[in-house]
């Protein structure tokens, strides 16, 4: 009776044991539950951003990298704008521009595989410029040679270059390397209206690429400088009376004026290349003659006076 008493209170012992030992196994032994990668999203700013990566589990909440996951690879494909770079390993900076693809095994209470994704998108170069606005009379770019500076900044890599729109071009403006020119010659283009000139990066690893107005030169209408051999011809009542006389203004101003005459009296004539006559017989007086611009659309008409006089 004592043995039959002693073996159910062990058995009773073992029953009660039992649940607690299998309640301290399922405590130390993973439970199975999945890792979840998401992806994020940041801009280039020079630093790490590796708090970008995230896991989660199935409910939503935030994973804890070395407690919940452990990262196996990351892998990151970046363009500088030319081509594809690509990096791959478990220490890869989650920094430059581009793609990251982070794989990852779960740890402690979490088991499986999973891929989170980061894009970090290229940042916007800062280029600045002080901003250069010169105007010139037509008279004064046919007289002198325009030589212009412009300069910019960027904070942010790659190198600045400057170009010319293609009106610029068209008028006659070249450019080498930060300077813009146009030559003093006759045979120079010249055309009223604006040139915009700017400054530009193209696309980096890093950064976007940009432009941005530097420089605008303008070329205004003037009016032209006429001037003449002759602008003041006088001859005696005698000399005219004998025969018609004649001479020549020898008008000229700057290139790309066309000039063209006009006389305000019968007595007096005067050609289109500026020759005069004064008719036989002419009376004693004070004859003029208009010399004026035709070419409008670099200058305006700018009439000159001429004058002969018959004494």
């Amino acid at each position: 009776m004592r043995l039959f008493k002693k073996a159910a209170a062990l058995l009773l012992a073992v029953t009660l044991a039992v649940p607690a030992m299998s309640v301290a196994a399922a405590q130390d032994s993973p439970q199975g539950k999945a890792i979840i990668g998401k992806t994020t999203n940041g801009t280039y700013n020079g630093a790490d951003q590796s708090s970008l990566i995230l896991f989660e589990d199935e409910n939503g909440a935030k994973l804890t990298a070395g407690e919940d996951y452990v990262i196996n690879e990351i892998e990151w494909t970046g363009n500088d704008g030319k081509a594809d770079q690509t990096e791959i390993g478990t220490d890869v900076p989650v920094e430059n521009a581009g793609t990251y693809k982070v794989k990852a095994e779960g740890k402690g209470r979490f088991a499986g595989e999973a891929t989170a994704t980061v894009k970090i998108a290229k940042a916007d170069p800062q280029l600045k410029a002080s901003f250069v606005n010169k105007k010139y009379q037509m008279y004064e770019v046919y007289n002198t040679s325009v030589s212009v500076e412009v300069n910019a900044t960027a904070v942010s890599d790659g190198e600045i270059t400057y170009y010319l729109t293609q009106y610029g071009l068209n008028r006659g403006f070249t450019i080498n390397g930060s300077t813009v020119s146009h030559p003093a010659n006759s045979d120079a283009k010249y055309i009223v209206g604006d040139t915009h000139v700017y400054a530009k990066i193209a696309e980096t690893l890093n950064y976007k690429a940009t432009k941005t107005q530097v420089a605008n030169i303008t070329i205004k209408k003037s009016y032209p400088h006429i001037s003449f051999a002759k602008q003041k011809k006088t001859f005696k009542k005698s000399a005219v009376d004998s025969k018609a006389r004649t001479y020549n203004l020898g008008a000229t101003g700057e290139p790309g004026t066309k000039l063209a005459y006009k006389s305000t009296s019968k007595w007096v004539t005067v050609s289109k290349t500026g020759k005069v006559t004064v008719k036989k017989g002419a009376p004693k007086g004070k004859y003029k003659i208009q010399v004026y611009n035709t070419n409008t659309s670099q200058y305006y008409k700018g009439a000159k006076n001429c004058y002969v006089y018959v004494k």
